[in-house]
């Protein structure tokens, strides 16, 4: 469900700054239609429901919810974004979209990095208790997850191929998989600006 929903999030990204590029910004029909299409993926019908709720999730499992202690920093965020975005678009002001489709896609690397992150502990901790079935329970979780980040960081340098190795279900869990995920994916999250407290702590 995340990886259809987010695909979906960026290519509506993509598909209005492809408009926006052709001058076709049209509230109807053009860019903003599509970049409205983005929040309304990812966003979900009602609360409780998307990608949204999992950003939601995993803020309160790393401690980056917002000041409302419900709602996930970078769900904040991206809405904030997606408003900057439509503005932008509106008046015809690409780089302002481009600017605001970043800053979405690196919220979106936040959330999905908490989610790789967690279940990749959640692997090595119930390995730890040796209970081998939880562990690859978790870790098909975790490389759902995974699945959602790896687009959009593998661009950006990170090790994809050695993730895949800890995560395929081919593999046996391991219990050094946390420190593989966030040792592979740490050169990405430093070219995106994504800090540590951005990520916070599980």
């Amino acid at each position: 469900m995340n990886q259809a929903l987010v695909a979906w999030v960026v290519h509506e990204l993509n598909t209005a700054l492809a408009k926006a590029a052709d001058g076709n910004v049209d509230a109807a029909k053009g860019a903003p239609h599509n970049w409205d299409e983005g929040w309304a993926f990812y966003a979900g019908a009602q609360p409780g429901c998307a990608a949204y709720v999992t950003a939601d999730k995993r803020a309160k499992d790393f401690g980056t919810l917002s000041g409302d202690g419900e709602t996930a920093l970078a769900n904040v965020n991206i809405l904030a974004a997606f408003n900057d975005g439509r503005d932008a678009l509106l008046a015809g002001d690409t780089s302002g979209a481009q600017a605001a489709a970043d800053e979405i896609v690196r919220n979106l690397v936040v959330t999905y990095a908490q989610a790789s992150i967690k279940y990749a502990a959640k692997t090595a901790s119930a390995l730890a208790d040796g209970d081998a079935a939880a562990a690859r329970i978790y870790q098909a979780e975790g490389y759902s997850f995974w699945r959602v980040l790896a687009p959009m960081v593998g661009p950006h340098g990170a090790d994809t191929d050695s993730v895949e190795a800890v995560y395929a279900l081919a593999a046996e869990p391991s219990d050094g998989i946390r420190a593989a995920v966030e040792s592979a994916i740490a050169p990405a999250l430093d070219a995106l600006g994504i800090s540590t407290d951005h990520i916070g702590e599980y």
